[in-house]
């Protein structure tokens, strides 16, 4: 009997855990793909002729147009 309500213990110990991991991705995922300002103007950006996303992405945040270049790069590979 002790056996059972332990096994049942660490069962719902590792949902949680697993339950926090998932949410913490969500909530990051979410927060690096908002956009930086709420400001709506229109930027004009000129990207020259044989850039990479690698250099896109750092030129975007150099202007401070994305908040992550890593998921900046995920994006265009998808």
């Amino acid at each position: 009997m002790r056996l059972k309500k332990k096994v049942k213990k660490v069962l719902f110990l590792i949902l949680a855990l697993l339950l926090v991991i998932i949410a913490s991705i969500f909530g990051i995922l979410f927060y690096l793909s908002s956009p930086v300002s709420s400001n709506s103007k229109n930027i004009e950006i000129i990207i020259p002729s044989g850039y990479s996303h690698h250099d896109i992405a750092s030129l975007l945040k150099e202007k401070d147009l994305i908040k992550s270049e890593k998921m900046f790069i995920f994006y265009t590979k998808l």
